[in-house]
């Protein structure tokens, strides 16, 4: 392992999928921060939603510290099952009539 895969493995932060995840995750925050507190199905979907998107940086950290094949493609899968359900919940929102709209 040449320095910099080392370098990687210490600071998962440096990969361009780690970063991506974390974009992701703050413009959630920022999504979700407009629903209503008084709507319990809003707050649940929002709820879902800060965990799927907060497990994208989780599980790419533990993708690159892991020094098992296996491993690896078990936090693969949970990524991409993280992101689908992001898409889900999103529909979700809909559903349950969230409208973007915070000057209301």
């Amino acid at each position: 392992m040449n320095s910099n895969e080392e370098d990687d493995i210490a600071r998962p932060e440096r990969l361009p999928i780690y970063r991506k995840g974390k974009e992701i995750f703050d413009i959630v925050s920022k999504i979700t921060a407009l629903i209503p507190e008084n709507d319990e199905y809003l707050m649940d979907v929002k709820a879902c939603m800060l965990c799927e998107a907060a497990q994208l940086t989780v599980k790419v950290a533990g993708a690159v510290a892991a020094e098992l094949y296996n491993l690896k493609m078990e936090n693969a899968a949970i990524i991409r099952k993280a992101a689908r359900d992001l898409m889900v919940q999103q529909h979700s929102l809909n559903m349950f009539g969230f409208e973007e709209d915070p000057e209301e």
